[in-house]
């Protein structure tokens, strides 16, 4: 009968591995087994398939050589070493040495760099003396979290653009903007950016920012995140192994009680697991990508870029676009003054022939 009841159990596993959901709770502890198993690597399937086609034959043990006795060797080695060993404690007595100089000169060699140095008298050696050399501790490798924050002027005419060369640059590094907001008015205006920079490519990307505008302010900022990182995976570790527990204990369970309860703490294992996971994957973006906060500032009073870059300083440059200004306001002045004169000069003109005509006529009459 027993034999029966393994054979159908036996069965029963064969099909539910072979898809048969007929026994839900045997086709659920198929897919949590197949969920945990580790997966097998193409050789050791090959060799695993070799020896289920063989009938999994043991292979032939190999022949030993008869060895020889060792016991009268090791014997004598050690009758040896305890008449050696008499002989120094004698030799020792007699001059007064103390315990600590009986110890083999090899041991003395060894444990020299542990020892601390004799006292002044010339005493033996005390039992601090006899420390064990320390191991350094393995490095721990640490977890950190980069932001960083740039404050850019531009002219304000420029504001769209240079806010399109911010995200350009984005994306370039292998970023992405999680946030923007872009308030132009006219010449002036003002743009905020929330970026995701890979951390590995961080201060590359600050450089090419830099690079769009005026540097009014730069900051940055380093955090240690070790312990979260080292928290979150130990937390993952432990529930993927009580997950694992609790399949094996509902692989062996007999009863309906007992397999309704391993159910119910597996589905509180699973949700703690996922929300384990989420955890570490978020302490992870963490590490891998930082935070940088970009603000562009447009500069009314910026509407013409300063020849040759200049700032606020008074250069040659700066001096012959003044100079150059000037003429042309100059000139401008001369123009409309002279368009405002052309009227008049023409109303003296005809103001002249009239009256040139005017003393003609007079003469005439006078002279008849």
């Amino acid at each position: 009968m027993r034999h029966e009841n393994t054979d159908r159990e036996l069965r029963a596993i064969e099909a539910a591995g072979a898809g048969d959901r007929s026994d839900p709770e045997l086709a659920l502890i198929v897919e949590e087994a197949r969920a945990s198993a580790p997966r097998m690597s193409p050789a050791f399937a090959q060799r695993l398939d070799d020896a289920v086609a063989e009938g999994f034959v043991r292979p032939s043990a190999p022949r030993r050589r008869p060895r020889l006795s060792l016991l009268p060797a090791f014997g004598l080695a050690g009758a040896t070493a305890a008449a050696v060993a008499v002989a120094i404690a004698v030799i020792g007595g007699s001059g007064g040495s103390k315990q600590s100089d009986l110890l083999p000169q090899h041991s003395a060699d060894v444990g020299a760099a542990a020892r601390a140095p004799k006292a002044a008298s010339g005493g033996a050696a005390s039992a601090e003396s006899l420390v064990a050399p320390t191991v350094a501790a393995p490095a721990v490798h640490r977890v950190q979290e980069r932001a960083a924050q740039l404050t850019l002027t531009t002219p304000g005419a420029r504001l769209q653009d240079t806010a399109d060369k911010v995200v350009g640059v984005a994306d370039r590094m292998g970023g992405y903007v999680q946030s923007s907001n872009v308030d132009a008015r006219g010449h002036a205006g003002e743009a905020t950016f929330d970026l995701r920079i890979p951390a590995s490519r961080l201060n590359e990307a600050l450089a090419a920012l830099s690079r769009l505008g005026h540097v009014r302010g730069r900051s940055e900022q380093a955090q240690d995140i070790t312990a979260s990182y080292d928290s979150a995976s130990a937390r993952v570790r432990e529930a993927e192994a009580e997950r694992t527990g609790l399949l094996r204990a509902l692989a062996g369970a007999s009863t309906t009680s007992e397999i309704d309860s391993l159910k119910a703490r597996l589905r509180i294992v699973r949700a703690r697991l996922a929300s384990a996971r989420n955890a570490l994957a978020t302490v992870r973006h963490r590490a891998n990508y930082s935070r940088v906060e970009v603000t562009l500032l447009g500069d009314g009073k910026a509407g013409v870029v300063p020849p040759h870059g200049g700032g606020g300083s008074w250069t040659p440059g700066r001096a012959l676009h003044d100079a150059l200004h000037v003429l042309s306001v100059a000139a401008g002045v001369l123009i409309v003054a002279a368009a405002g004169s052309v009227p008049l000069a023409v109303l003296a003109l005809l103001g002249l022939l009239i009256g040139r005509a005017v003393r003609r006529r007079r003469r005439e009459a006078a002279l008849v």
